[in-house]
């Protein structure tokens, strides 16, 4: 359990940084913007190596019963989760509409996957990003109140069909391998 939370510590704490706009100005003052985001990578890197190391070392030490419909709840969630995580990185009305499909798919993510298991380490790694992903949210949600509105224009429907068809994409290939990447299967093969 030491390399999973030292690797959530690393690697939600320097995401973290980017609400520090003080430091975060500072440090790139310091060593310029393309040395920041190499380092903020490379830790970035780091702390999701640590995680996944973490993860396969983890000892199952349960903590609660997850209940019956948890597995359903995760493979419901994790389509829109998966559609919203491909829409926040490029133009799209799906990401103008939602504001933050990112968070919010990585929160969908994380809180159906918390429910749906009761040990130990799942409370620490989706439980530790469920929190992220929720104080991310608030976070923007306060500066982007304090600065000036301007609404995004609205982009080609050809835009939002790539990100849903990206997400059902990732949705598939994550039902059809998730035995082999992570250790329970969700289809049989």
């Amino acid at each position: 359990m030491i390399w999973l939370t030292l690797g959530l510590v690393v690697f939600l704490g320097i995401h973290c940084l980017p609400h520090f706009q003080t430091g975060r100005q500072a440090l790139i003052q310091r060593y310029g913007a393309m040395p920041y985001k190499g380092i903020f990578s490379l830790v970035s890197g780091l702390g999701f190596t640590l995680i996944v190391v973490g993860a396969i070392q983890r000892s199952y030490i349960p903590l609660w019963t997850p209940p019956a419909w948890g597995r359903d709840l995760v493979i419901g969630a994790m389509l829109p989760a998966s559609i919203l995580l491909c829409a926040a990185n490029f133009p799209n009305n799906i990401q103008r509409l939602a504001k933050h499909p990112m968070l919010i798919g990585l929160f969908l993510w994380a809180g159906a996957h918390l429910l749906a298991n009761g040990d130990l380490a799942s409370l620490m790694l989706f439980g530790g990003f469920a929190i992220f992903a929720l104080f991310d949210i608030w976070s923007v949600t306060r500066q982007a109140r304090s600065t000036t509105k301007t609404n995004p224009q609205s982009t080609p429907i050809w835009r939002d069909i790539a990100a849903v068809v990206l997400g059902l994409g990732v949705y598939s290939a994550l039902l059809w391998w998730h035995g082999d990447l992570f250790g329970s299967a969700l289809v049989l093969r």
